[in-house]
């Protein structure tokens, strides 16, 4: 687990990303991030946006698979999902915060809307520069907020347990 301390000054959660690494290839190095759960998906910075999207969407752009989407300042890439299956490709984020791993894998940054696939990574003109943490990443690790000590604290991973052929997400009784 990584415990952050929270500036207390700050209308923001967040802290330090110390490593990012797109596909094992570091990217980035110190810089902060913010949590905040009203968001579905993984705002990034417009620099690595165009990154991912030169480096891992030009030949799908180009193959008119994917386009890139503007919409009300919001930024994304949306493929036609039947092509996309057809040329599947990996995409991980490793993010490192107190020298902890966390990696959000091809399945939790693609999602699927009827005939669509949709990146959930994204760039907004409102967050130009800034890395926000979402639901995207609430849901696949455990997330605790103290609101008394100015900590969130990261779990990972978030527990699982089989049943049966059948694998169900555990969440823990957490006392305040």
């Amino acid at each position: 687990k990584a415990e952050i301390v929270v500036d207390n000054n700050s209308e923001y959660w967040g802290g330090q990303l110390e490593q990012i690494e797109i596909n094992d290839e570091i990217t980035v190095i110190n810089e902060p991030f913010k949590l905040q759960s009203s968001h579905q998906v993984l705002y990034v910075p417009f620099r690595i946006f165009n990154h991912i999207v030169s480096k891992y969407f030009t030949n799908y752009i180009d193959q008119h698979i994917c386009e890139k989407v503007d919409s009300y300042n919001i930024t994304g890439i949306v493929c036609d999902r039947k092509q996309f299956e057809e040329n599947p490709f990996e995409l991980n984020i490793t993010f490192y915060i107190q020298g902890i791993k966390y990696t959000l894998t091809t399945i939790d940054l693609l999602e699927n809307f009827g005939d669509d696939t949709h990146l959930k990574i994204k760039h907004s003109l409102q967050f130009y520069d800034e890395w926000i943490l979402g639901n995207l990443f609430f849901r696949k690790y455990l997330t605790v907020f103290s609101y008394d000590n100015h900590t969130v604290t990261f779990y990972y991973p978030k527990p699982f347990i089989s049943y049966s052929n059948k694998t169900s997400s555990v969440i823990p009784k957490i006392y305040l």
